[in-house]
């Protein structure tokens, strides 16, 4: 999910709460306001008292709402099937309340208050939500938090979908391009589209196409952090954490990539920003000496910025304790193109391990702090970027340290996007603009 979404998924939370206290309040100045007059009370109960009472049911509504569905991430909710579950929910609340008075009436001297809190409760969490929804929609019509699908197919399927992404503006994700077969040069068109950040997911609405195609298309969205959905009864007995979405008149299946979707998203933010800023502040002590350590023992700044590959591709730097001599690491501000080439050449005399994820034995670039460091511990500095939410799905730092190396071979691929051999990725997709429909695919929107 896209952190507007998960945005808008964590705020019906405290706005639900909020509602309920509204209509808690709303219902109280309603009984002792304009209707007091009309209504005999033996017994009256002070705001204050009223409002704590209040706001402990209030959390148990938010548990029944959970339990209800409320705030389980969907692709797509009609607001029609959305308030029978708050009506539902709602009243069981109620019920819940009503069980309370009934062995405790000192909360509660009336039951016209719990009646009319029934009432506005039903209407201001509908309304919250019903505000939401829309903000989420002119957002979407405005192009902001859009979700960018890459449909792969030649069907009456793949047609009838993007009828329906065509017709339905206020859907939060639209269809940017179609490929009518998958091959190795819808590969590279795919990962061109990335590259530019033009696409986020991919559609497959062919049932038709082999069984390796499929699951070559799974592991390519799997690789590059994609969203996979595919035309219903598709490995539908691989995969356990699946939605089901109707696109107009097709039913279409969303494969979970993670578990960290939705709440699991939110709930690993706030655990990651809750711990890295209590081991920061515990550790702080320690963090200052290994930092004087440092730099007393070689020259050279005490971070090191290691970039690293995150979600979705983009690069960011993580800060490290500098455990290697300035001059021969590698990276912005220190070595340089030596270190690269040092790197390069203690790799293929000393390296334990083959592949990007490499181990050099005995690296003469460590100095004494730094051996320290990496024996004890991963260098605690990279709390910070942790807590800034960088390091959730980045790469490891050993196969980003070599990514200028293997990019370097990937240009000269004959498969690659960049190859001069290879096609140019418009001249293989049809604009909206045009009127022809290329076999191999199009491009709607950049």
């Amino acid at each position: 999910m896209k952190r507007i979404d998960l945005f808008f998924l964590g705020i019906l939370v405290p706005l639900d709460y909020l509602a309920l206290l509204a209509a808690a309040l709303s219902s109280y100045a309603l009984r002792y306001g304009p209707f007091s007059q009309y209504l005999a009370t033996t017994q009256t109960i002070s705001a204050s008292e009223y409002m704590a009472s209040a706001s402990f049911f209030a959390f148990i509504f938010l548990l029944i709402f959970a339990a209800a569905g409320l705030y389980a991430p969907r692709i797509r909710r009609r607001l029609a099937g959305e308030f029978p579950r708050i009506l539902l929910a709602t009243s069981t609340g109620i019920a819940i309340v009503i069980v309370a008075i009934f062995f405790q009436r000192e909360y509660f001297a009336s039951r016209f208050i719990v009646l009319a809190a029934w009432g506005f409760a039903i209407l201001y969490v509908f309304a919250g939500r019903t505000l939401v929804r829309a903000v989420r929609y002119f957002l979407a019509r405005s192009g902001v938090g859009i979700t960018r699908i890459a449909m792969i197919g030649k069907s009456t399927a793949a047609d009838a979908i993007e009828h329906a992404y065509d017709t339905q503006r206020r859907w939060t994700s639209k269809v940017v391009a179609r490929f009518a077969r998958w091959d190795e040069q819808t590969k590279n068109d795919l990962r061109s589209m990335h590259e530019r950040g033009l696409l986020d997911g991919v559609l497959l609405a062919d049932p038709s196409l082999p069984r390796e195609d499929i699951i070559s298309i799974k592991s390519f969205c799997d690789d590059h952090h994609f969203v996979f959905r595919y035309v219903a009864d598709l490995l539908g007995t691989e995969h356990a954490s699946i939605e089901t979405v109707m696109l107009g008149t097709v039913p279409v299946i969303d494969v979970k990539r993670t578990p960290l979707e939705g709440w699991g998203a939110i709930a690993k933010r706030v655990f990651d920003v809750v711990i890295s800023l209590l081991l920061i502040t515990i550790l702080s002590p320690v963090l200052a000496i290994v930092a004087m350590a440092v730099k007393l023992n070689s020259k050279g700044p005490i971070i090191y910025r290691n970039e690293r590959v995150g979600e979705h591709g983009k690069l960011f730097n993580t800060l490290k304790f500098r455990s290697m001599h300035a001059a021969l690491s590698t990276g912005a501000g220190f070595g340089g193109d030596q270190a690269l080439e040092l790197e390069k050449k203690l790799i293929a005399e000393r390296s334990i391990k083959q592949g990007p994820i490499y181990k050099i034995k005995n690296d003469p670039r460590i100095t004494g702090v730094g051996s320290f460091i990496r024996a004890s511990t991963s260098s605690p500095a990279r709390c910070r970027s942790s807590a800034r939410g960088r390091t959730n799905r980045a790469r490891s730092p050993s196969i980003c340290r070599r990514k200028n190396a293997f990019s370097r071979s990937s240009q000269a691929s004959p498969a690659s996007p960049r190859s001069p051999a290879a096609p140019t990725f418009r001249s293989r997709m049809r604009f909206v603009s045009t009127t022809t429909t290329s076999s191999t695919g199009r491009h709607i929107s950049t």
